[in-house]
């Protein structure tokens, strides 16, 4: 139920922004961030903290729209329960379409995502040559959508929240679901005037 929903809530908020006005120069804005949330896996009750860190990229058109992209370097905390281990490490580039409600790079903003995810971890397990437990490193690759929302105030300050869902395959050809709400705060470095 709850893809059907991330679905149709991405759809609905690419959809309203589907025609791009002329994109002014004065509304190109780029800024660092840092996110928290929590992340989970399917099929498993346990959900683990997240942090993360990323540049990230928008672009404003006079008619509302907004076009942006982001880079994330991600640290999953004592995942144990995810991936019976302590470490897990994820890189991840994040697209978004949208609508600012300010009509500029300052306000209120809604957008749909489409989300590319990669995963760094290790499990333990059984080495049948030596008989012993060591760390075998694992990477995944997923692709997923979600919605998200940010405020932008007037000193270049910004808040947002996200939530997606990816669906990922690791280097064994085991599928999960990879489900990830954050909320971040970041600033611009190169506002709009």
């Amino acid at each position: 139920m709850k893809k059907i929903i991330m679905s149709v809530a991405t759809i609905v908020t690419m959809s309203s922004a589907s025609f791009l006005g002329i994109p002014s120069k004065d509304k190109a804005v780029n800024n660092v961030s840092f996110y928290t949330g929590k992340v989970a896996v399917e099929n498993i009750d346990e959900s683990a903290n997240i942090y993360e860190i990323g540049f990230s990229g928008n672009g404003y058109y006079n008619n509302g729209v907004l076009a942006g992209f982001s880079a994330k370097i991600e640290y999953v905390e004592n995942p144990y329960e995810i991936v019976e281990t302590g470490i897990m490490l994820g890189f991840s580039e994040r697209f978004r379409l949208g609508y600012s409600f300010g009509k500029i790079a300052r306000g209120f903003a809604v957008y749909g995502l489409i989300d590319l995810n990669q995963m760094l971890y290790t499990v333990a397990e059984i080495d049948e040559d030596i008989g012993e437990e060591e760390d075998i490193g694992h990477t995944a690759f997923g692709f997923g959508f979600g919605i998200g929302a940010e405020y932008v105030f007037e000193n270049g300050l910004i808040i947002s929240i996200s939530s997606g869902t990816s669906e990922m395959k690791n280097d064994e050809d085991y599928k999960f679901d990879y489900e990830k709400t954050i909320v971040g705060i970041g600033y611009y470095w190169d506002r709009v005037k």
